[in-house]
Parts: structure tokens; sequence; C-alpha cells
């Protein structure tokens, strides 16, 4: 409650004699009181998660409920009481990735309401290494060997980077190629050719659109009777943002 205090006119003129008038007036216009805000998510950011976190607060005057609404549906309501300050969490799963918005709204019992403004987030996760595989398969050493990939991201794919490193640890090869679309498989003829036999490790990073990463290893075993990739060798599937 706003008090007022208001010192009467007399005479055409404004005396401040408390003896004179003394009144008080309660200030019932909600747009003066205090309303929600927001702390999370930041306007503009990007979640790597389909799960996201909505951190908000309320003080005020008036007793009501506070509502937060993502894409237009009401996802939260609590009730709020007058004179308080309250924080609240809340965590909405199942988003689709792409562009979201969201907003909070303090609606009074009276039927008056205040809202934040709205900020838009966007969620992302990082692209998919699907496969990745040997073009010639009967190559031997001396000869070159090509690899080929299955890449894929919801939002769209940027670019890939592959290195190949022999038996002994040092890089051999390298190439980046730019991507695009939500999915692709390009292939790199002749990315390398093994001199001698032994395990060859191809390193593959993958980015999407957003510059989400992604990184996967495999390895070469290449022999006097064909290369082939060794299944025992454990995946990398480090995750970079």
């Amino acid at each position: 409650m706003v008090t007022l205090s208001v010192a009467a006119i007399v005479s055409g003129c404004v005396s401040n004699n408390a003896a004179d008038l003394n009144q008080s007036l309660d200030i019932n216009d909600s747009t003066n009181r205090a309303g929600p805000s927001i702390t999370g998510p930041n306007d503009g950011e990007l979640i790597t998660s389909n799960s996201v976190t909505f951190n908000f607060s309320n003080s005020g005057g008036g007793d009501g409920n506070v509502k937060l609404y993502v894409d237009g549906t009401q996802r939260v309501n609590k009730s709020f009481s007058s004179g308080n300050t309250e924080s609240y969490s809340a965590t909405v799963s199942g988003l689709s990735a792409g562009a979201h918005d969201f907003y909070v709204e303090y609606e009074r019992d009276d039927g008056s309401s205040t809202s934040t403004s709205t900020r838009d987030f966007t969620v992302n996760s990082p692209p998919s290494i699907d496969s990745i595989s040997v073009v010639n398969s009967d190559a031997q050493a001396g000869d070159s060997v090509g690899v080929s990939y299955q890449f894929s991201d919801d939002l769209g794919l940027k670019d890939y980077r592959v290195t190949v490193d022999n038996p002994s640890g040092n890089q051999i090869a390298s190439n980046t190629a730019t991507v695009s679309g939500a999915s692709a498989s390009p292939q790199d003829k002749g990315l390398f050719t093994p001199s001698t036999d032994g395990a060859y490790t191809i390193g593959v990073t993958l980015a999407d659109d957003y510059d989400l990463q992604i990184t996967e290893t495999k390895t070469v075993t290449v022999s006097e009777s064909a290369p082939s990739f060794n299944t025992d060798e454990p995946v990398n599937n480090a995750k970079f943002s």
C-alpha cells in the first residue's frame, strides 16, 4: 500500500502545517506495483539440451498468481501472497530443436496483471557422426585409402576436419571441407596411403551452424589382406561448445 500525505490548500496558498489538514489516501493503481523479473535463460541464449530451466521471481502488492509461458503455452502457475518476494525455478523438458520464446506474467486477483518482456532462446544439440568407413576395403599397404562418413544435425551442418595418424603416432594426412543441411554423406577418396601394415587412427571433428562440435576417432588396421576397422577400439564422443 502506498500512502500519500496531502496538505490542505487554504485561501489559495499551500500550507505545510499538518495541523491545517493531513489526510492519507491509498493508491490502488496496479501499474505502480512491482512485478515479475527473469534471471535466466538470457535473451538469445543457445541451450544444448531439450530440458531448459527457467529462473524468475516476483514481488509487490496484491495476491495473485505467477505464470510462466513458453511458446505461448502456460507451463507454470504459482500462487503469490501480497507483500512477499518469491523466487521460482522450473524445468521444461522435451523442447524441440530450434527457436523458442518465453515470458512471465503476474496476474493479480483484482484482475490487473504485469508481464516481463519476451525473451528468445535456441535449443540445439551437438551434431552427430553416424558412421566412418573405408571406401576401398581391398586396399593394402602402398595403396591409397578413401574414407566416407555419415553426418547429421537438427539445425544444419557447417564443416568437418579429418586427420590420419600412422602406427607411430605421426600425422600423415588431413583435410577440411564444408557440409550443409541436416545430413551429409561426404567422401575423402585417396585420403591417405599407408606405407606399412599396422593401425592407422582417423580423427574426425564435425561442427554445426552454431559451432557446436563433436570429435570421434576410429582405428583402421592395414595388413596384407585389406584394411579393416578394429571393432575393439573405443570411440571418443567428446563434445565441445
